[in-house]
């Protein structure tokens, strides 16, 4: 028999190996209307132990990007290897470490291969169909957001979820806040309902004047027109907590359209703390007039991401900036610091087709301690991920995300989202592809040729077909529970049929 010695050779050297009969496939089982589903983000990972005492064991998978590793047991043989990527397919290995430093180990004979299984998520409510679906907000229109608060913004708030939507009512549509039914989110469930809370938050200004049967188009107000304010026709926002060390209270960032047809990235700043609702600086409750988003208003907002010719935050080749979320840590604190690092996604196209030929294109913009700095290629035009549309990160720890898209299929394609074609997609970051492996860059994200689908079913658990897929836009994705793995989708969802109105629902990850 050879020695030990011998076969625990360098690792600069070929590696003794032993014959470890590795093996992995899917795990965990979830159940949804009688259908069983795998994790999406595991495998299980099993072998035979070798004749020799074993410290501990390293397993790792490995996908041509980025690698996994973690460690197992020396009396172990079998192992559940999380925080893979969805419907990836991995290369496992096994090491055998004889001793707490692993100099002296054994490699398994050969490697495994196995897939995780694709996500699945399941539209809450009942039936088949949206006209069906749970509303999460009853005058719920488009556009949601949400954060949960911790012990940092007190006893009464602490394990709460608060909401930000655009309601059906036009006497109210701007940004209105959405309070839980329930006491604290400790359930899916708990966070599924909404009521409204009126009195707060922002209101569009500027509506176009309606004309009567048979008139004009709507006209726009003259009046705002000739203001050159830039925060008049609002629409979709996200509301950030800020650390102590960043201010103590909730920011606001929003898209709005101007005076000028274009639209640009706002900020506004809450004035009763991590409450988050009073966002008017004066006595008023509610950002309501012109006046208020003007200069010297009471709500007059701070400019984040320009466009081209607007001076000191505007950005060269850059006709609008909208459709935008901001990816911080939030699942070590809701909380952001505003230390450099942070990254933005947003929306954007050109009409002159000058950088893409999409009508919708995901550009990136990285936070330097001071401002939003949109990324450039050197050809002059922005980074984008060409043809995805609307897209959102979901921070999965350190400095890993995934991100969720629209994506149009080719150029030219409908831009109503009751008609376009454009299924959700899937991509991750690896921060360790390129530069700092503590900051994701744009080229730490996944091409667009590596998008996975995402499965969707209905709460019966038939499975759409693209088209209603495609009703799903202007979402978020969270862990509204203590639970990183139980995510939590808030969506437009819009029903077939002329006339009918969009509204907010939400959908559950199966299979985590």
């Amino acid at each position: 028999m050879r020695s030990l010695l011998a076969l625990c050779m360098p690792a600069t050297l070929a590696a003794a190996t032993w014959t470890a009969d590795l093996a992995a496939s899917k795990t965990g089982s979830f159940t949804h209307a009688g259908l069983s589903f795998a994790s999406s983000s595991a495998l299980r990972v099993t072998w035979a132990a070798p004749n020799v005492a074993v410290h501990r064991f390293v397993v790792t998978a490995a996908e041509g990007r980025s690698t996994v590793q973690a460690d197992a047991p020396g009396d172990a043989t079998a192992f559940i290897l999380e925080n893979l990527k969805a419907g990836t397919q991995y290369i496992v290995r096994l090491r055998a470490c004889l001793d707490a430093g692993c100099a002296e180990f054994l490699e398994s004979d050969e490697t495994a291969t196995a897939s995780t299984e694709e996500e699945y998520w399941r539209v809450q409510g009942t039936g088949d169909s949206y006209a069906t679906a749970d509303r999460l907000v009853p005058d719920g229109n488009v556009g949601s957001y949400a954060f949960r608060y911790g012990p940092w913004a007190g006893a009464a708030l602490d394990g709460k979820i608060q909401l930000y939507y655009t309601p059906l009512q036009m006497e109210e549509k701007g940004i209105k806040i959405g309070e839980m039914v329930a006491s604290t989110a400790d359930s899916i469930e708990a966070a599924s309902a909404f009521r409204g809370v009126s009195g707060y938050g922002l209101l569009r200004v500027c509506l176009p004047r309606p004309s009567p049967p048979g008139g004009p188009p709507p006209q726009p107000d003259p009046a705002c027109a000739a203001s050159r304010n830039v925060a008049t026709g609002l629409a979709l926002f996200q509301a950030v907590p800020l650390a102590p060390e960043a201010g103590g209270k909730v920011r606001l960032y929003f898209e709005a359209e101007g005076y000028d047809g274009r639209t640009r990235i706002l900020s506004l700043d809450s004035q009763d703390g991590y409450l988050g609702r009073d966002f008017h600086a004066g006595a008023p409750t509610r950002c309501s007039t012109l006046a208020d988003y003007s200069p010297g208003g009471g709500c007059e907002p701070q400019l984040v991401i320009g466009v081209d010719g607007d001076g000191e935050r505007g950005n060269p080749n850059l006709r609008s900036a909208r459709q935008f979320k901001i990816g911080y840590p939030t699942l070590e604190s809701w909380l952001w610091n505003a230390a450099p690092g942070a990254f933005l996604w947003f929306t954007t196209e050109w009409p002159d087709r000058r950088c893409s030929e999409f009508g919708f294109n995901a550009a990136y913009a990285v936070w330097d301690g001071d401002r939003w700095t949109v990324q450039y290629q050197e050809n002059g035009c922005p980074k984008i991920l060409a043809g995805a549309q609307a897209p959102v990160p979901v921070h999965l720890g350190g400095a890993r995300y995934k991100l969720y898209f629209n994506r149009h299929p080719r150029p030219g394609g409908p831009s109503d989202p009751q008609v376009a074609v454009k299924p959700m997609r899937l991509l991750y970051a690896d921060p360790e592809y390129s530069g700092d492996p503590a900051v994701v860059d744009f080229e730490d994200w996944e091409s667009l040729d590596d998008a996975r689908r995402i499965r969707y079913l209905w709460p019966d658990g038939s499975p759409l077909d693209e088209d209603n897929e495609s009703r799903l836009d202007d979402y978020m994705i969270f862990a509204p529970t203590p639970d990183p793995k139980r995510l939590i989708m808030y969506s437009n969802m819009s029903p077939r049929g002329p006339g009918v109105m969009p509204f907010i629902g939400s959908a559950v990850l199966v299979n985590p």
